[in-house]
């Protein structure tokens, strides 16, 4: 049997464990089949009945987990902003009376139909998901 230094047996287990640790990495990645965007399921944020005409209904993203909004401003009309505020990441509470989104962190103000900056420290305004309807289902749009 050839002598093999500590140094060659080491690097070559070395190599190895990370030879294999990519390849189980990209094994993974494929295997584990990403959720298609066309599957209404996974996208769904609520029911049509869940939102009536003039009212707010609190959601949570299926596929990130972040909290958000949906309004019916008027009939057949769905939209929805996401809850983080854009200035540091807290959930924005949503003053129906005033119709306005406030932050509780720092003060932060967007506009209750738009989600526009009205004041305060955020740089943008609230995000906006795209919403469609499926069915009786209020769903994230497909990209």
């Amino acid at each position: 049997m050839p002598h093999v230094s500590r140094r060659t047996a080491l690097s070559t287990t070395g190599g190895v464990a990370i030879a294999g640790a990519l390849a189980a990495c990209g094994a993974s990645s494929k295997s584990a089949p990403a959720s298609s965007p066309s599957d209404a399921t996974s996208r769904t944020l609520a029911k049509v009945d869940d939102v009536p005409v003039g009212s707010v209904f609190q959601y949570t993203n299926p596929q990130d987990g972040t909290p958000g909004y949906l309004f019916q401003p008027k009939a057949g009309t769905f939209l929805a902003f996401s809850a983080v505020c854009s200035h540091m990441g807290c959930i924005v509470n949503f003053d129906q009376v005033a119709n306005v989104f406030q932050c509780p962190c720092h003060g932060a103000n967007y506009d209750g139909t738009t989600g526009e900056v009205t004041s305060g420290p955020a740089p943008l305004p609230l995000a906006k998901p795209k919403v469609e309807v499926v069915g009786d289902e209020i769903v994230l749009a497909a990209l």
